[in-house]
Order: structure tokens, then C-alpha cells, then sequence
């Protein structure tokens, strides 16, 4: 019995709908409500005695005044025991807030207070609840920033995993904003308010630090330890359930100790050290350019916000700073955004900066020039008489200008060091632009297009692969492997032997092998369409472990084929693109002491793209030519089968026959014959040839002149199809074979010899409803070099129907596909309509089998051949003594 697959545990499907895009979006709207209730529950105006007390207990117990209290100082202390306030006794913190509402911020109002063993009435006046507007619009634009940009990037994600945390990240940041754990905890509205942001501030650091270990790529350690991302978070689990906890027991409420804040933040330095390393680890200058933006960023945005905003105002809680940080956070969802949104889209910077080189050599060439503008002009005013001013300076210039142009050679000489061929990038691309639209063969095309971009990029040899897509199998299609002159290279004519370089370093020459397998490359090729940098190190570790999750066995299988790249000296891979499809690949090699500049690499993304519209177009050329080819092979066939076909039924006293071809899309090999011998007998043949097309028609016309000849020479079925047999296998392939019927029928005594060459077995309905199969024979035609074929002989009697048949007819599929027609159907229609004429029952079939099929083409030819004995037509021209004597053409159907 077939295993099956276990059924999903109840915590698997629980996983998978928290991860699913319906619970974030959920989750969304429910965080968009939770802003919305905080704004408005912080923006009311409320009374506040300044004092932190809780709900739900049985004494009104004062357990600590507000920090950073802006309303009139408050005369309650911690550990104060409120009695009453105003006119009523109020022993429970309930009565006392019902008390409360009816006054308002400003008056003052009597409390009755239990102070150690004295009881006094003091007056305490009263603030307000609502938070300073000027400081709280702050806080309500960053929000309002993190939630547009976090719905805006994650609806555009495919709820991809990084997608989902930088989405979850942006609500809880929101949340962080818009709540204060500060506020007056005796309302309801406050209380809620307080515990969402509690929750905001545990959460908030461990999904920042889920969010890069994930973001731009997964971390090793993460992949090879899966369980580290559930315990990311439980410690803020334990301390949110910990705060929840002492708001109703702890002696000071629920409150955020310094410990905690600090493990807080530690969250948030892990994550920003995470981002820092993946940014450093990356000699792809594609990846680099694309994290740079969000390292810059997150850098600026986090670090004022951990100084001034956690370390200030929730610390030392001293606010007056921490709009110092809170101001710059709105950058990290800027860069997060860009780069999130950008993660699949291909983004080069042509105006990178310069390299410490490049820009030493700039400044010295700078320098230069100003000092021998000074030196020179100097000696020139020692010559020039006077001392006026304008002279000087007229010197001066003359003198700088007289150096420009010196400056700009030198200036151009380092670009082209640098930068081989960023000058003239436009030039290089219009000339290739031009070159690849003039070659069809891809071949030639390949070939010339590499001379261009190794000339252009000083490359010793790449080589192009086509193919990829479904496997990730490649295959060589072209390749510049002779050395060419540039920065960095010598010629050297063997092929074995190493290159060297202008440092006097030796090196490997690349090796490109004729195909290449890459099936976990080949995704990330088609996926990103972008250059792919062949890591040369492998992770620490990576090889040791078994692989138990599938993105475990890809981490490992593409490194192993980025290692197995780097060990032929292959350091890029270039998609060759059209549209989604992926066409193939451009292999470059090392250059050691030159990396590939993102210039560069913009120009081979481009050619690279231009080259696979070409193959793609140069491939839809090749498909229409087949295909005109073979439409035409088609039209050949046709006009031969066509031809293989008798141009008239004979017409015999008392008998009536009709046959039809039906051809279908695509010529077969059916075909039937209708040969009047030179005795007056009828031959009756009707054959399947295997295979379509032009063959199965060559072979058919073949077979109908061998047939014809054979006929006349002898009167045995079984014979002619033996000596047919040996003279087709003897002159075709084993494959190519071919179904016959032939029968011998006598009109006069309606006898019939017949002989069966693996052919549909012919149906006979008597006269009195019986019926019976003519299944005498032997094997197919030209199968095989022997063969015993068997010959049977009967009489037809007045009333008797024969029906002939292909299988195009008996296997012609229903609509669902799974039904055939049928031989059993086919000898019930015969039965229930055997009083009809033998033209009017082959329509009548051909009728029924387009209702079963549902449609009126057909992809098989299908041919039929119908004799009656004593037929409705025989017994009228009979009795009309003879009548019109001409017989009727054979019919073919398109």
C-alpha cells in the first residue's frame, strides 16, 4: 500500500495561518485601530492627580507619581492611602475614578489620605492627562510614515518572509509611537493603551533583529539552526507577560526596569550588527550598492534613537531629547522601503563614487596641478615687470590654464585604469547594439559579441551557456578563450599553463567545461535577473551537518555548486534573460587586482539581455520556418493521400457501396482501395500506416503499388500479404509499418477471401441481426521479416451489411478524454440502423461520433468503407432496368 502523507498536526496549521497574508493583514488593520484609539485615548483631556494607581484592587493605594509629570505638583507620595476624595468616601480605586470624572484639570480638590497612622485632608490640584500636542504630532507623523510605507511595501511583496517582518516591524514601531507608559493608569482607555505599548516595546527589538538575519539574505546560522528563530523571541515574551503580570501584583505596578531595557537593547545592537556584517561580507557590488542605502540608514536612524529616545527618555526618563531621536528614525523606513521594494528589481548607480584609489589618485592629480599653477605662475611673475594686481592675476590664469589641459590627461589616464571602458560605456553599447541585430546563427553571433565585451572589459576568455530552465543544465554555445591584451593580463600561448599578471602573480586559467549543472543557480538566476557573484568560501560549518528543511538542502547544494565555479576560476554568472524566460548564461573569469566595477557590470547585464532577445527572436525564426516547413510537408502529404484514394466507386448489380476519408490536423497513413481486377472481382483493401506526415504518406503510396501489382498476380489474401510483408520490411525501418485488410469479393457468387495484416477485424451484421468479426490475419506489415498469415473465405447473403474501419474511428476520445468510442457502440449503431442506406449510415456515424466527441475535427484519420448485399439503391436501379449506369466518385472529407 502507497504511503501517504501525514496530516498536518494542529500547531503546523496554526503556523501556517499566522504566517499567512490574511492574519497580517489582520494583524494590520487591528494595529491601524490600536493608533487610532491611542491617538485619540492621549489626546483627551482628562483629570490627573500626578499619582500612578491600579484598577482591580481592593485598596486605593498610591504606588508612584507620574515621571515627567508636566501638571501642578502633586502633595500624594508613594505609599499614600486615599480614602475619599472630594465629598465621597472612595475605598476602592472603581469608586474613586467614577469620583474623578466629575472634575476637571485646574480646580483643586480635597483628598482624605492615610499617611503611615494619620489621616489628613489635603488639597491636590488637578493637571490634565492630555500629552503636549507640539511634542505628540512628532510621534504621530513617524507613525503614520511606518504604517503607509510598511502596507505599501508588503502589498507589493508575495509575502515573503523578510517582507512579512519589515511589515510587523513598521506596525509595532507605530504602536511605540503613539502609547506612553508614563500616562495615568487609573482609566480603562489608559490601561489598554499602556499594555499595547508594552508590547510594542518587547516585540519591537526581536523582530529588528529577526528582520537581518533574514534580510537581504537568510544568515548560515540561521539555516543550519532553525530553532533560533522561536528563540528570538521569548525572552520578550517572558518579560511581556512579566510586566502584564505586575500590573495587578507587583507593589509598583507594571513597569519596565532599567535590566530589561538594557537586554532591549542589546536586541537592537545585535540587529544592527547583523546588517553591518552582511554589508561587509558582500564582494558582490551589486549586493553592496543595494545594502549601502539601508546600512546608511538604519545606522542614522537607530543609534539617536537608542542614545536619546531609550537611553534619555526611557532610562534616565529626560525627554527634552528625545526628539533627537526620535526624528531620524523616519529614514529607517525610507531605506528599508526602497530596499525592500527594490530587493527583485535590478538598481546601478552610475554615478558610484570612486574607490580609495581612484579618489587618491584624484586628489593628487588635483594638487598637482594647483602647486604647478603656484610654482610656475610664481616663476613667471619674476620675469613680467610691475606689481599691480591685475597683472598677477592675470598671470596667474594664464598659467592654470595653460596646465588644464595636462590636468584632464591625466584625470582621463586614471579613469581608464580604473575604469576600463566607463567613458566610453554609451559608445561600447551602441556598437554592440548595433552588431547583435546582424547575425541570426547564434553561433556567430556569440562569437562576435564576445570579442566585443572582452575587448571593451579586457577580458582573457568567457564563454555563453544556453539553456537552464527546468533542470538547470547548460550547455556551451560559444567561448573566447584566446588571451586578449589589457590591464592586468599577458598573452601566453599555453593553454595548460598559468597566466600571469602585471603584479608577477601567478593564477589558474579559467576552465569553462561543455556543460554545466546548475538546478539551485538556476532559480536565483531567473529569479533576481541579475549578475550572481560565485562566492569562493564556503560557511563554516555548512558541509557538516545533514540538511533536515528544504532551504537547508539549497543552502548546501548552492554552495557546492558556487564552489565547484570558483574551482574552474568562474567569478560571475550574467543571465541571458528574454522577458521571464531564462535563455542562458555568460561565464566570466577572475581578474585578479581588477574586481568588476558596477559600470561594468550594468554593461554586461545589458548585452547580456540584448543577446537572449536575439536567441529568443532567432528561435520564433526557426520555429516558423519549421513550422512553413512542415505545413508544407503537410499540403505534400495531403495531395498524396489524396491521390492514393480511387476515383470512383465501382457499381455492382445488388450491391451498394460507399466509402469516406476523413482527414484529420495532421496527415496519417489511412487509405482504402477499391481495385476491379481483370476476372471482375472486387479487391477490397483499407490500411493504417504508422507514423504522420510526409512518411506515413510515402510509405502508403508505397504499400497501395504494391497492393495493386499484387493483386492481379494472385488470388490469395494470404499470399499477397506475406510477399508485401517481406518487400516493405526489407525497404523500411523496423518502425515503420503499416495495418492492411485485404479482402477478395466475388459479386456474382458474393464470395469473399479475406486476410488480415493486424488490422481492425471488419464487422459483418447479417440479415437476421447476428454479427460476427473478420479476424483472420497475421501481424502488421513490415513489423517483422516472418510471419504466418491466415486466409478465411465466406458468403455474403442478401440483406448482409460489411463495415470496414480505421482505429481513428473505434479511439476517438470523448470530451473528458478517458471515454473511446468504442467498438461496442460502433456494432450497436450498425445493428440499430442496418435498414439504411450504406451513404446514409456512414453520415449518420460520422454525425454520432462528432455528438461524442464533442467537437467536428478529429486527430487521427479515420476511413470507412460500407457493402450491402441487395441495398436499397441496387433493388431501385434494378427495377428501373438499369437507369443511370454511371458510378458514383469516391468520397473524402477534409
Amino acid at each position: 500500500m502507497p504511503s501517504q502523507a501525514p496530516y498536518p498536526s494542529i500547531f503546523s496549521r496554526m503556523h501556517q495561518a499566522l504566517l499567512s497574508r490574511r492574519s497580517h493583514l489582520v494583524m494590520g488593520a487591528i494595529t491601524v485601530l490600536a493608533v487610532v484609539f491611542a491617538g485619540y485615548d492621549a489626546t483627551r483631556t482628562r483629570p490627573s492627580d500626578g499619582t500612578v494607581w491600579r484598577l482591580g484592587r481592593d485598596t486605593l493605594e498610591v504606588l508612584d507619581t507620574i515621571v515627567g509629570y508636566t501638571g501642578p505638583a502633586t502633595p500624594l507620595r508613594k505609599g499614600d492611602r486615599i480614602l475619599g476624595l472630594g465629598k465621597a468616601i472612595t475605598p476602592e480605586p472603581q469608586q474613586a475614578v467614577a469620583e474623578l470624572r466629575r472634575f476637571r484639570p485646574g480646580q483643586t480638590i480635597n483628598y482624605l489620605v492615610q499617611r503611615g497612622e494619620d489621616q489628613n485632608i489635603m488639597p491636590v490640584p488637578l493637571g490634565s492627562t492630555r500629552v503636549d500636542l507640539r511634542e505628540y504630532s512628532v510621534n504621530i507623523i513617524l507613525a503614520l510614515i511606518y504604517l503607509i510605507i510598511g502596507f505599501a511595501v508588503y502589498l507589493r511583496s508575495n509575502n515573503e518572509r523578510p517582507a512579512n517582518l519589515f511589515f510587523t516591524m513598521c506596525l509595532l514601531f507605530s504602536l511605540y509611537f503613539t502609547t506612553n507608559l508614563q500616562q495615568v493608569s487609573y482609566f480603562l482607555g489608559a490601561l489598554i493603551t499602556q499594555n499595547i505599548g508594552a508590547l510594542a516595546r518587547f516585540m519591537l527589538p526581536a523582530v529588528f533583529l529577526h528582520f537581518f538575519l533574514v534580510f537581504p539574505s537568510r544568515k548560515a546560522t540561521l539555516l543550519r539552526h532553525p530553532f533560533l528563530s522561536p528563540l528570538i523571541y521569548l525572552l520578550p515574551l517572558m518579560f511581556y507577560m512579566r510586566f502584564t503580570i505586575d500590573q495587578f501584583v507587583a507593589p509598583e505596578g507594571g513597569r519596565i526596569t532599567s535590566p530589561v531595557w538594557l537586554v532591549l537593547g542589546i536586541y537592537f545592537v545585535l540587529g544592527l550588527a547583523a546588517l553591518l556584517h552582511g554589508y561587509l561580507s558582500y564582494r558582490d557590488p551589486l549586493m553592496r550598492d543595494r545594502v549601502r542605502i539601508l546600512t546608511y540608514g538604519t545606522m542614522l536612524s537607530v543609534i539617536p534613537f537608542l542614545v536619546f529616545k531609550i537611553g534619555l527618555e526611557e532610562l534616565s526618563y529626560q525627554s527634552g531629547l528625545a526628539r533627537l531621536g526620535a526624528v531620524p528614525l523616519a529614514a529607517l523606513p525610507i531605506s528599508f522601503g526602497y530596499c525592500v521594494a527594490r530587493y527583485r528589481i535590478l538598481h546601478i548607480d552610475l554615478l558610484i563614487k570612486r574607490n580609495l584609489a581612484y579618489g587618491a589618485l584624484t586628489i593628487a592629480t588635483w594638487l598637482g596641478y594647483f602647486a604647478g599653477a603656484w610654482w610656475l605662475g610664481s616663476l613667471v611673475l619674476t620675469v613680467v615687470p610691475g606689481e599691480s594686481p591685475l597683472i598677477a592675476a592675470g598671470a596667474m590664469l594664464a598659467v592654470a590654464a595653460g596646465l588644464w589641459p595636462a590636468r584632464l590627461m591625466l584625470q582621463e589616464a586614471c579613469n581608464r585604469r580604473f575604469y576600463h571602458s566607463r567613458d566610453n560605456l554609451a559608445a561600447v553599447i551602441g556598437e554592440i547594439s548595433r552588431e547583435i541585430p546582424r547575425h541570426i546563427q547564434k553561433q556567430v553571433l556569440l562569437q562576435r559579441v564576445g570579442v566585443q565585451l572582452g575587448e571593451a572589459l579586457g577580458l582573457p576568455s568567457l564563454a555563453f551557456y544556453l539553456g537552464g530552465a527546468p533542470d538547470g543544465a547548460f550547455d556551451m554555445a560559444g567561448s573566447m578563450e584566446e588571451p586578449l591584451p589589457g590591464p592586468g593580463y599577458m598573452e601566453n600561448g599555453d593553454d595548460e599553463s598559468p597566466s600571469s599578471t602585471d603584479n608577477g602573480q601567478r593564477r589558474p586559467r579559467t576552465r569553462y567545461p561543455h556543460a554545466l549543472e546548475l538546478p539551485a543557480l538556476t532559480a536565483t538566476l531567473a529569479g533576481v535577473s541579475e549578475p550572481l557573484w560565485i562566492d569562493t568560501v564556503a560557511p563554516a560549518g555548512g558541509d557538516d551537518l545533514e540538511a533536515i528543511t528544504r532551504e537547508q538542502a539549497l543552502m548546501q547544494l548552492r554552495t557546492q555548486e558556487q564552489l565547484g565555479l570558483a574551482e574552474l576560476g568562474i567569478q560571475l554568472l550574467v543571465p541571458m534573460t528574454a522577458g521571464n524566460r531564462l535563455v542562458g548564461v555568460v561565464a566570466l573569469p577572475v581578474r585578479p587586482g581588477l574586481d568588476y566595477e558596477l559600470h561594468e557590470l550594468q554593461l554586461l547585464t545589458i548585452v547580456a539581455g540584448q543577446i537572449a532577445l536575439q536567441i529568443e527572436n532567432s528561435r520564433l525564426y526557426e520555429e516558423e520556418v519549421g513550422k512553413r516547413k512542415m505545413e508544407e510537408e503537410l499540403t505534400m502529404a495531403r495531395r498524396i493521400q489524396s491521390r492514393l484514394l480511387p476515383g470512383r466507386i465501382p457499381q455492382f448489380d445488388g450491391i451498394e457501396i460507399h466509402a469516406v476519408n476523413i482527414s484529420s490536423k495532421q496527415v496519417s497513413g489511412d487509405y482504402y482501395d477499391l481495385i476491379e481486377r481483370r476476372d471482375g472481382k472486387l479487391a477490397l483493401v483499407i490500411a493504417d500506416v504508422s507514423g504522420k506526415g510526409m512518411p506515413a504518406s510515402i510509405l502508403a503510396s508505397n504499400l497501395q503499388a504494391a497492393v495493386r501489382a499484387q493483386c492481379d498476380m494472385c488470388d490469395s489474401p494470404a499470399e499477397i500479404l506475406d510477399r508485401i510483408n517481406r518487400q516493405i520490411h526489407a525497404s523500411t525501418d523496423p518502425e515503420h509499418f503499416a495495418t492492411l485488410f485485404l479482402g477478395i469479393f466475388d459479386p456474382g457468387d458474393r464470395d469473399l477471401v479475406y486476410c488480415s495484416g493486424g488490422h481492425n477485424s471488419p464487422v459483418i451484421i447479417r440479415a437476421d441481426g447476428t454479427s460476427r468479426l473478420l479476424d483472420k490475419g497475421g501481424l502488421p506489415l513490415g513489423a517483422f521479416d516472418f510471419s504466418d498469415y491466415e486466409e478465411e473465405a465466406l458468403t455474403l447473403d442478401d440483406g448482409d451489411l460489411l463495415f470496414l474501419y480505421t482505429d481513428g474511428l473505434t479511439e476517438t476520445k470523448g470530451p473528458d478524454g478517458d471515454e473511446d468510442f468504442g467498438e461496442d457502440r460502433l456494432t450497436s449503431l450498425l445493428r440499430t440502423r442496418f435498414g439504411h442506406q450504406v451513404d446514409t449510415l456512414i453520415d449518420s456515424i460520422t454525425e454520432d461520433l462528432a455528438v461524442f466527441s464533442g467537437r467536428r475535427d478529429h486527430d487521427d484519420d479515420i476511413t470507412m468503407i460500407a457493402l450491402k448485399i441487395g441495398g436499397v439503391a441496387a433493388q431501385l436501379a434494378r427495377a428501373q432496368g438499369g437507369g443511370d449506369k454511371r458510378p458514383p466518385a469516391a468520397h473524402q472529407k477534409p
